[in-house]
Order: C-alpha cells, then sequence, then structure tokens
C-alpha cells in the first residue's frame, strides 16, 4: 500500500528525514495515529502521524485503521491552497507508514486563542470559512472540522487538517471507499448527525460544524475584551 501511494503522486520522504531528530515521544494523538515532531536534513521541522499498526496487519480492526489512513492521505493529497494543512509526502517509521506535513508552531486553534488575546477574531474566522469554501469547491466534505481539526502556522494562517472523515468523489486508488459514518465529537456535529447515526456527513454537516468553531472564535474575543 505505501508502493500504491507513492505511484499515485505521493512523495516519499524516508530518506530526507533525520532519524535522530525524531520528538522523544508522541507529542499529540489521533483517532488511529501518534504525532511526532521530526526535522527533515535540510533543518524544517515537520509532523508525522504515524499508523499505530504494522504494515503487516493480522485484525480486522488494524486492517480498517491501515485503510482510514489511506483514504485520509489520498484526500489530503489533493488540497493545495493557503488555508488548508499541506500533506508534504508520506514515510516509514519504525515499520508503520506516516504521514509528513507541515510544522505548525503555533498549535492548534484552541491553543492559539487562548495564547492570542488580541488577535483579529473577524480575519481567523475568514481564513477557515476560506478553507471550508475550498475543500467544498473541489467536492469534498471534511466530515469532522472543530476546534483541535484547524491549525495555526507561525505567520497566524488558519489550516484545516485531519481529514480521517472526510469524503471526496474522486476516489481511485486502488482500494474501496468506506463509508464514514457515526463517530465525532456531539460538540461540533450537526443535529442530523447526533440523532441519526446512520446520517450521512455531507457540506451541510461541515457549514454547521463551522458555524460552532465561529462561535468558539465569537467567545474567545468576547471574554477578552470583557
Amino acid at each position: 500500500m505505501f508502493q500504491c501511494l507513492i505511484d499515485h503522486g505521493c512523495e516519499d520522504l524516508t530518506s530526507l528525514i533525520d532519524i535522530e531528530k525524531y520528538s522523544a515521544c508522541r507529542v499529540a494523538e489521533g483517532g488511529f495515529g501518534d504525532i511526532w515532531k521530526g526535522q527533515l536534513y535540510d533543518g524544517t521541522f515537520v509532523a508525522v502521524k504515524v499508523l499505530r499498526c504494522a504494515l503487516v496487519v493480522c485484525t480486522e480492526s488494524e486492517k480498517k485503521g491501515l485503510k482510514r489512513m489511506m483514504r485520509e492521505i489520498y484526500a489530503w493529497s489533493k488540497l493545495d491552497h493557503e488555508n488548508a494543512h499541506k500533506l508534504l509526502g508520506v514515510t516509514m517509521f519504525q515499520g508503520r507508514m506516516g504521514m509528513v506535513s507541515e510544522w505548525m508552531q503555533n498549535g492548534n486553534l484552541r491553543t492559539y486563542l487562548a495564547e492570542n488575546p488580541d488577535l483579529d477574531h473577524y480575519k481567523l474566522c475568514t481564513q477557515i470559512a476560506t478553507g471550508v469554501e475550498y475543500i467544498h469547491s473541489i467536492d469534498m466534505v471534511h466530515g469532522d472540522l472543530k476546534a483541535s481539526n484547524i491549525l495555526v502556522s507561525a505567520d497566524g494562517v488558519a489550516k484545516l487538517t485531519d481529514f480521517d472523515y472526510s469524503l471526496i468523489s474522486d476516489l481511485s486508488l486502488l482500494f474501496t471507499e468506506t463509508t464514514r459514518v457515526g463517530g465525532g465529537t456531539i460538540r461540533w456535529m450537526a443535529p442530523e448527525l447526533v440523532v441519526e447515526t446512520s446520517y450521512q456527513r455531507s457540506k451541510e454537516t461541515d457549514i454547521y460544524a463551522l458555524g460552532m468553531v465561529s462561535v468558539l472564535v465569537y467567545i474567545s474575543s468576547y471574554v477578552e475584551s470583557s
């Protein structure tokens, strides 16, 4: 499967990452992968999301986890926009496959709001909305938009990330697409996703989540001004 991704245009960065510069432990974790901080030989810091199971998998849950990761990589590789977190390529790390992306010094949206009370909240909301508009324009649904899935670059630009629940119409890899239903975080989910667990994520449910994110940003600005 690793070679399949390379054949479909993902760059193999294994030889470009300094194995001596990985963080001593994971810095964050997701649904099926752990995030490590790494560094390229040219000094560029990167984030590496590593699948928890090895490529040689045995259990059905491990196979599903690998399939989810492959779908996320494929969807992520389609994105090229200032407000979408950039996938640089893929790598092998301790016998496991990883996704290599830009390192976001300011962390996620919630952390950024707490540490930067004087930021331009309107500009931040506009950037997030622009990112959502972009992925919808290429017929992609994010599916899990929330504060922890929005990162902020060193120069204060919001970027959508974590496309584990994403849906994309052009899925041409050599494995079938699995419809993602259920899961998610209730606070950010449209009511129909909460009431009906078999309801499909859509652009409309993304817009609801965008509204909830905007409320968070607005409340942050109100609290600070008070």
